[in-house]
């Protein structure tokens, strides 16, 4: 597949997006785990693995529900 005209307008487009969206996220991750401090060191200790699970949640129900209506409305 040769990426032309409007094939890579999309792809840069969804990859910009991507970055934006997911590197807040990625940098968040990474401060709370090597972080010295003690109020960080008390929230990945006590509560980060919850709010990673509830926010894989999130994504998974969020995208279940995109789908059955993105495509039961393209029908």
């Amino acid at each position: 597949m040769k990426l032309t005209g409007g094939n890579f307008s999309w792809l840069s487009m969804t990859t910009g997006t991507t970055l934006v969206v997911i590197l807040p996220i990625i940098l968040i991750v990474i401060y709370a785990l090597g972080a010295q401090g003690e109020t960080l060191q008390h929230l990945k200790d006590t509560v980060l693995l919850g709010f990673i699970a509830n926010t894989a949640k999130l994504l998974l129900f969020v995208s279940i529900l995109s789908l059955i209506f993105g495509i039961g409305s393209a029908f």
